[in-house]
């Protein structure tokens, strides 16, 4: 018989415009300073201004890291990190793919933790002693479901390798907002490579030997979503249904291998990514194989 810890998913607000809603929560945490978290491509579309305006009309001080890069350095993290430390924000938004949400939890990690962001590299380092700030996570693309997970993915870049971070209790997203139609100008490359993240992570976490009862329902949700919707959405990207129905395959899928765990596709994923920066769900997709054989 095989045992689980279930692992139970941040809180998630899912819906059409419930990205402009952040401020409610923020006003019930009793915050004053956030730190919002992006890459240069969601503030050329105007998707952060369009997060973080609400907040600012409804009296946070918001302040901005907008410098995320692919394959997350850990050097870039930890100079993000000290920028929020001055800045003394006490809650940090992260607007973005899995990039993004990745840097921010582990900016979150710095802002309390000392030393340096290796120091924590699961199976290699020690514990995360600290409690770390609360993290919001909007995800922009459907697949990494990096928004309701305790773990980030970066890259040691003295040794090319993608490493990880991870604490079930302190690392988790406090809340995630779901938003399809942040998701509504994917490019289709982008649409297809993503819901392949999300494929993937259902389906190793439902083959692996390690799956169970609660984290087998994450994996037929998710499955059954993408098989049905990730077509639409690379042939209609303005199809608000298809959007929102693969955003919640992508954390259905997080939430699937939070409480089961991922197998070789993946590590062979996460070893092309470091090595020859291959994007993460083309190679996700080519991983699998191994899943299913």
């Amino acid at each position: 018989m095989i045992t689980f810890d279930a692992y139970n998913a941040t809180r998630i607000i899912y819906g059409e415009g419930v990205s402009k809603k952040v401020p409610d929560l923020l006003k019930s945490l009793g915050v004053k300073t956030v730190m919002a978290v992006y890459d240069e491509g969601i503030q050329k579309v105007g998707i952060a201004d369009a997060v973080l305006q609400p907040i600012r009309e409804a009296g946070f001080k918001v302040e901005e890291f907008g410098g995320v890069t692919a394959d997350p350095p850990v050097e870039m993290i930890e100079e993000a990190a000290k920028l929020a430390d001055e800045k003394n924000v006490d809650l940090y938004i992260a607007i973005g793919g899995g990039g993004v949400i990745d840097t921010t939890k582990c900016m979150a990690v710095m802002h309390t933790n000392p030393g340096r962001l290796l120091d924590y590299v699961l199976g290699a380092g020690k514990p995360i002693p600290n409690a770390c700030p609360r993290v919001i996570a909007i995800p922009t693309t459907s697949g990494t479901g990096s928004e309701v997970t305790a773990l980030s993915i970066v890259t040691d870049t003295a040794t090319q390798r993608k490493v990880c971070i991870k604490d079930v209790v302190k690392m988790c997203p406090y809340a995630a907002y779901l938003d399809p139609a942040l998701a509504l100008g994917l490019p289709k490359g982008l649409t297809a490579s993503t819901g392949m993240d999300a494929l993937s992570h259902a389906v190793e976490a439902y083959l692996v030997g390690r799956h169970n009862e609660y984290a087998d329902m994450f994996c037929e949700n998710a499955i059954r979503r993408v098989i049905k919707w990730l077509p639409v959405a690379v042939a209609d990207g303005k199809n608000l249904e298809a959007r929102g129905q693969m955003m919640q395959a992508a954390t259905y899928g997080g939430a699937s291998f939070a409480s089961s765990t991922l197998q070789a596709g993946h590590a062979v994923a996460h070893a092309l990514g470091g090595a020859l920066h291959v994007p993460h769900g083309i190679a996700c997709a080519w991983g699998m194989n191994l899943a299913i054989q």
